[in-house]
C-alpha cells in the first residue's frame, strides 16, 4: 500500500502541473514550454491516467468489506485522481504559444 500512495502521490503532482492553464508553473517551465507539455499530457497521457484508476477502482470493489485503513487512504487517493481527471480544464485551442507576439522588434 506505501508504494501505491506513493504512485498516487505522483500522479496527482503530474495533474497538478498540467492541470490548470496559468502563466506560471510549479517547476520554473517556461509559459510556451508548459503550454505544449499540458497539450501533450491531454492528448496522449490524461486518458490513461483515468483508465488507471478505473481499473484500480474496480480492483478496490472487489476487496472485501470492510476495507483496511490503507486500502480506505488509497482509495480516496483514487478517487481523487478521478475526479482531478474528469473535472480536467483543457487547454483553449486558441491560446497561443508565443508569447512575444507583442513585444517590440529590435531591428
Amino acid at each position: 500500500i506505501t508504494m501505491q500512495l506513493v504512485a498516487c502521490s505522483m500522479l496527482t503532482s503530474l495533474l497538478n502541473e498540467y492541470s490548470y492553464t496559468s502563466r506560471t508553473s510549479s517547476v520554473g517551465l517556461t509559459w510556451e514550454f508548459h503550454i505544449k507539455c499540458k497539450r501533450a499530457f491531454e492528448q496522449s497521457d490524461l486518458k490513461r491516467v483515468f483508465m488507471f484508476s478505473l481499473q484500480v477502482l474496480n480492483e478496490i470493489e472487489a476487496q472485501p468489506s470492510p476495507l483496511s485503513r490503507e486500502a480506505t487512504a488509497f482509495l480516496n487517493r483514487i478517487l481523487c485522481i478521478a475526479e482531478q481527471v474528469l473535472s480536467w480544464d483543457f487547454t483553449p485551442r486558441g491560446v497561443r504559444m508565443n508569447t512575444h507576439t507583442f513585444s517590440a522588434n529590435p531591428n
